[in-house]
């Protein structure tokens, strides 16, 4: 079966943003771009080597953060994985952060094999905070869905932005809901985003979490035990 590409137009439009702008305008284009994959695109398969280390979790030393994957989910990880785990990297966390910066260390697919469907996902990058380092996580929140409004046409939150907290950290969470377009099919699908922005020190960790609005794959159970399981470790 043909892969569907989603959301093409507004993910090309956003990598061509990256390259000029503000930090501030460069991090809401990036998170943009995550809203555009997570769950809307079914190109790759998960990596097998990647998704058999430690069987059912992701860990990273080197920029101290793990998850875990429900049972049935599959692992898409960077290279970075693969170099983590067995322990043959040298690279020092601030090439890594740098390299990752515009996209996924770490990603949780629902379905290995590309289809028509939406495929739920779980995508985490990691970002410099530059001038958002004192800012409160629901501030950086906000800043994020003002921007993503204007990026999207269809992106419309379906709570107010708030505080929260992940892996005892204090996060700033969004709830949103917003249309991606399956050019092969033609097919709107109408996806349901959460994310939380977790600052840690000079850096911040997007979590995106995708997936259809309605019928059997919103995967909330399953959002919620990932959420749970993400832990953010100091580094020394």
């Amino acid at each position: 079966m043909r892969p569907s590409t989603l959301f093409v137009s507004s993910r090309c439009r956003v990598r061509a943003m990256l390259s000029s702008g503000s930090r501030v305008s460069r991090l809401w284009l990036v998170v943009a771009l995550l809203l555009a994959c997570g769950g809307s695109e079914q190109t790759r398969p998960a990596s097998k080597s990647a998704a058999s280390v430690e069987a059912n979790r992701f860990v990273s030393e080197t920029l101290g953060f793990s998850i875990a994957r429900p049972e049935g989910w599959h692992f898409e990880t960077a290279q970075l994985a693969e170099r983590d785990h067995t322990k043959n990297g040298q690279e020092t966390f601030g090439a890594l952060q740098r390299k990752y910066e515009h996209e996924p260390f770490v990603t949780l697919l629902k379905y290995e094999q590309a289809s028509s469907k939406l495929n739920p996902s779980v995508k985490v990058t990691l970002r410099p905070l530059a001038e958002l380092q004192d800012k409160p996580p629901k501030q950086i929140a906000s800043m994020v869905a003002s921007g993503m409004k204007q990026t999207i046409p269809t992106f419309a939150l379906l709570e107010p932005v708030r505080e929260t907290e992940l892996s005892g950290r204090r996060a700033g969470f969004l709830h949103a809901h917003f249309k991606a377009e399956d050019r092969a099919s033609g097919i709107t699908h109408h996806v349901r985003s959460r994310m939380w922005l977790v600052p840690r020190g000079d850096r911040l960790f997007i979590i995106g979490m995708s997936a259809p609005a309605e019928g059997e794959d919103t995967c909330e159970a399953e959002f919620a035990a990932i959420a749970a399981s993400i832990e953010i470790d100091e580094l020394e």
